[in-house]
């Protein structure tokens, strides 16, 4: 299923635009993360998903819930 919104990029790959509430609080979560022992990559735990997620987060922006599926 195709997001609203969604710019296709490729099979499989979409790109997305929105705001962040507080973008300041995503940098600094993802400046805390590099060179950070972050565990092995393991999907649905620690994967790129999750590194993206979790900034995202700090940022008061709530993924999957802000960036829904139409059906």
């Amino acid at each position: 299923m195709r997001r609203s919104g969604a710019r296709v990029l490729g099979p499989g790959i979409e790109q997305l635009t929105f705001r962040l509430p507080d973008a300041c609080a995503v940098m600094k979560a993802q400046l805390k993360s590099l060179g950070a022992d972050l565990g092995p990559c393991s999907y649905g735990i620690n994967s790129c998903i999750t590194c993206c997620v979790c900034p995202l987060r700090a940022g008061d922006r709530h993924p999957p819930a802000a960036l829904e599926t139409e059906d």
